[in-house]
C-alpha cells in the first residue's frame, strides 16, 4: 500500500490540551474520515477485478500524535498495476511484453491533497475546541 505520513505544525499544541486517551481516537477518527475522498477514487481508477475490491484505505500505524493512512490495495500485483513495468524478455528471447502504468493511488492522492490538508486541519481544530 501507499502510505501516507504528515505532520501538522502547530496542532501538536493543540492536541497536547486532549486528554491522552482521547488524542489517539481523534487523530484517527479525523484520519480516515478526511481520507475517504481519497481512497474512493483510487477505488473508482483502480485496475478491474480483485485489485479494485481490494482497495481501499486503512491504518497502517499509530503514534502518540500521528497516524499514518494507507490507501491502495493489498493485493500482490497492485504494484505492477500502479507503477507498470518495463519491456521483459525471458532468457530464451521469448518477448513478454511490458504492463502499462494505471497509476490510481497516485492520480487520487494528486487530486484530493489539497482538499485533504485543509480538511483534516479543519476537522482536528474543531475535535480540539469540543474537547477543552
Amino acid at each position: 500500500m501507499t502510505d501516507m505520513r504528515f505532520n501538522f505544525k502547530g496542532l501538536d499544541e493543540g492536541l497536547k490540551r486532549l486528554e491522552r486517551s482521547v488524542r489517539a481516537e481523534v487523530i484517527e477518527r479525523v484520519s480516515v474520515k478526511a481520507a475517504e475522498p481519497m481512497a474512493r477514487d483510487a477505488k473508482a481508477g483502480a485496475h478491474p477485478g480483485k485489485i479494485k475490491r481490494g482497495t481501499g484505505q486503512r491504518i497502517a500505524d499509530k503514534g502518540p500524535l500521528s497516524v499514518t493512512t494507507a490507501v491502495g490495495s493489498r493485493h500482490p500485483l497492485a504494484q505492477i498495476f500502479e507503477f507498470g513495468t518495463r519491456r521483459r524478455k525471458l532468457k530464451s528471447g521469448a518477448d513478454r511484453g511490458r504492463i502499462q502504468k494505471i497509476g490510481n493511488v497516485r492520480r487520487a492522492f494528486d487530486k484530493n491533497v489539497g482538499r485533504w490538508f485543509s480538511d483534516i486541519g479543519r476537522r482536528l481544530w474543531r475535535e480540539i475546541a469540543r474537547g477543552k
